[in-house]
């Protein structure tokens, strides 16, 4: 950040420096999160780990905790009538809704009713009703905030609407345990084992069967395998799988970039938890060239199955040349509630590069 790229909050862009240029074969990911200020925001983090004594062996233990504090926040102005909408909303953000009218009873509150949905000021403590307002942009609401009160201007011609979307507090619990072993010649087995809680709405207990959550992963390579002289060719095995169930919600993404376009997945409605296992087989060539293949499967529950072929090759035929080529092959099939959809890409694309001059 700073050096190859500037981030303009308030305006929601981030514009790259020339330190880092960017041309139209650039793919360009923007990961990031966000929060509102309707809830303060506890987090807990930490690590331990142990290692052999060569180091080629390690085991590590995370765990992170993140939390909005319902007891430090603005939940202290909820009424009795809005804490009970967020018990009964479950996870449904649509349900966390008031209407924004309490009866009080007579000289408690500020507001009295005039017809269905308008209410006059009647002074402080001298009415029936208590009222919340919300603003939003664009105005075309029923009511004006002047002198200190909220007035009836008409429908549509006031900047507040009666009645608020509340805000349902999270949290976000997540522990791992992971092991890697080295075997020698860039050979490993790393695995790791995951497990998480993630409550959209703290308030209520409702929804909560889908909170909990885990994940596997698994990657392994065999030791490179050298052909003929060294330093010369040399072949690399290596597998790389991982299951995700339940509600998983890691921190930060788990998935490979453009997963969805990778694997033909755009617009398909699809279960969170997946099964993937990926095997890689590498040829490195003397001189700079690699020849790489590797097949995939994925499952998404009972709705998708789908088998990715992918190849790669490069090569210097040439003094400051550069050959390369690469292709993908991808057969989906999926099945939903409004039938079933096969898909079948294949895309290729090479080219070759010669510097010239001096």
């Amino acid at each position: 950040r700073d050096n190859d790229y500037v981030i303009d909050y308030a305006g929601g862009a981030i514009e790259f420096t020339e330190h880092r240029p960017v041309v139209a074969e650039n793919e360009i990911t923007v990961d990031y999160e966000f929060t509102s200020s309707d809830y303060a925001r506890d987090t807990y983090a930490g690590r331990a780990s142990f290692s052999s004594s060569g180091g080629a062996a390690e085991v590590g233990l995370s765990f992170f905790r993140e939390s909005d504090d319902v007891d430090a926040s603005a939940s202290a102005a909820f009424s009795a009538g809005e804490l009970a909408a967020l018990e009964l909303a479950g996870d449904n953000a649509e349900l966390a809704h008031d209407d924004g009218v309490d009866s009080v009873g007579v000289g408690e509150g500020d507001y009295d009713r005039l017809a269905e949905g308008v209410f006059e000021f009647a002074g402080p403590d001298s009415g029936l009703f208590d009222l919340h307002f919300e603003r939003a942009d664009g105005g075309d609401y029923s009511y004006d905030y002047v002198g200190g009160y909220y007035t009836y201007a008409g429908a549509g011609a006031g900047d507040y609407v009666l009645g608020r979307d509340l805000p349902m507090p999270t949290g976000h619990s997540l522990a791992v345990v992971e092991g890697r072993v080295g075997l020698g010649s860039e050979g490993f087995v790393e695995i790791s084992g995951a497990l998480s809680d993630h409550d959209r709405n703290t308030y209520s207990s409702l929804d909560d069967d889908d909170n909990l959550g885990n994940a596997q992963v698994l990657s392994a390579a065999l030791p490179r395998f050298d052909i003929g002289a060294e330093g010369g060719a040399g072949l690399e095995l290596s597998v790389d799988a991982r299951r995700v169930a339940g509600g998983f919600r890691g921190v930060g993404r788990f998935r490979e970039l453009g997963y969805a376009e990778r694997w033909e997945l755009e617009g398909l409605e699809l279960p969170e938890g997946e099964s993937l296992v990926e095997g890689t087989s590498a040829l490195a060539l003397g001189g700079g060239g690699r020849l790489e293949v590797s097949h995939a499967y994925l499952e998404r529950g009972d709705a998708l199955t789908s088998n990715r072929t992918r190849f790669s090759a490069t090569g210097r035929p040439t003094s400051g040349g550069r050959l390369w080529g690469k292709g993908r092959f991808v057969e989906s099939s999926w099945t939903g509630s409004t039938g079933g959809v096969r898909r079948e890409r294949r895309l290729y694309s090479g080219g070759f590069e010669q510097a010239v001059g001096p």
